[in-house]
């Protein structure tokens, strides 16, 4: 790390992050702002988090998405002197001001209603298109622009037209998430059969990330030894399946180490932590083309099980390719952590994000753009 990333050397920034839902929650841009403000808190860095929930908002407007980031954005600047930097995550705070302010894509709306369009609603759909993508495309507008993938950073270009400083995919501590050779015990302490192919899905039971379409469609033409574990929430239990709840970090790592592959049907994504902290555990990933997974499908081994479209016959012949060949599993896992280890090292991020940090703060002021 250079002389001006070090915190010894240097005054200490101020920085203010936007999200809509608190960190506590778990979700993908959650968990993001989470590790983001812990590693710049480690750096000495002062980060106050506001989110829709320490804003004014009656109950059920808390949930408008635009409304709650207009608001957000309206807090932030009253706060604006007594922060030196801002970062924003996607289009909350679309209005607040650009002085020395980042914004973070973690997708962009415009590309989430391409991708999920056969599973969205007709009304939400327009309120997604002509609303929250206008916003998102504005809250890019005189900020430095980071991409969380390159496939985000092509759609940020394309849709919106800005220009992309800077591409740093999300991050995992990988002394945490690592490989383990017990994947017999780890069975047993699940309570998992020991002589299955397990086939991994963690998410929600949302039609986004295509739970419903595994179970419907690809899980019936699943061979005999093959076994379904479903890390969600979800009442209802399924033939040859086993379904786990809520796990801590550590009992999440048990899991992508008791299994033999994760599955991401998922028909749009940013940069998936799920994807990450599976190849960080060095358990191979078979994941639809999309967000990090786009950028993964130019690695040789791990390309081979990006999957284009819907296709459960694809799906299939990618998990029963691993199921089949040891050495092919080993081959892909070996290749899961080192392009973990390469790509998504939080060493890496946290070098990166002090980098930005310091380059905004250095920067000249820009005009007042709201």
């Amino acid at each position: 790390m250079t002389d001006e990333c070090n915190p010894s050397t240097r005054i200490k920034e101020r920085v203010l992050v936007s999200s809509f839902l608190p960190a506590s929650t778990g979700s993908g841009v959650e968990t993001f702002v989470r590790l983001l403000s812990e590693a710049l808190a480690r750096h000495g860095r002062e980060v106050l988090v506001i989110d829709s929930t320490q804003v004014y908002l009656p109950g059920p407007l808390r949930g408008v998405r635009p409304l709650a980031a207009w608001v957000i954005g309206r807090r932030i600047n009253r706060m604006a002197s007594e922060r030196d930097v801002i970062l924003c995550n996607g289009f909350f705070s679309w209005n607040a001001r650009r002085r020395k302010s980042a914004v973070v894509y973690h997708g962009t709306e415009r590309g989430r209603v391409i991708g999920t369009r056969s599973w969205m609603g007709f009304f939400r759909r327009l309120t997604v298109r002509w609303i929250s993508a206008t916003l998102d495309k504005r809250a890019g507008k005189g900020r430095t622009v980071i991409a969380v993938s390159g496939a985000v950073g092509d759609e940020i270009r394309e849709y919106y037209g800005h220009d992309v400083h800077a591409v740093i995919p999300n991050a995992v501590n990988l002394g945490v998430f690592k490989p383990s050779p017990d994947k017999r015990g780890l069975r047993a302490a699940f309570g998992l059969p020991e002589d299955k192919f397990l086939v991994l899905f963690v998410g929600p039971a949302d039609p986004r990330k295509g739970l419903e379409w595994i179970i419907r469609d690809l899980q019936p033409r699943f061979p005999k030894d093959f076994h379904l574990v479903l890390r969600t929430k979800m009442t209802r239990n399924q033939p040859n399946s086993t379904v786990i709840g809520r796990l801590s970090t550590n009992e999440l790592v048990r899991l992508y180490n008791a299994c033999d592959v994760l599955l991401m049907p998922s028909a749009y994504e940013g940069c998936s932590y799920v994807i990450v902290e599976a190849l960080a555990c060095g358990l191979p990933v078979v994941s639809s083309h999309t967000g990090a997974a786009v950028d993964m499908s130019n690695n040789n081994q791990l390309g081979k099980y990006v999957v284009n479209g819907l296709d459960a016959e694809k799906y299939l012949s990618c998990m029963e390719r691993l199921a089949s060949s040891a050495d092919e599993w080993t081959e892909t896992s070996s290749a899961a952590r080192k392009y973990a280890e390469e790509y998504h090292s939080i060493t890496d991020f946290e070098r990166k994000y002090l980098q930005v940090i310091v380059e905004l703060q250095t920067s000249q002021d820009r005009p007042r753009d709201f």
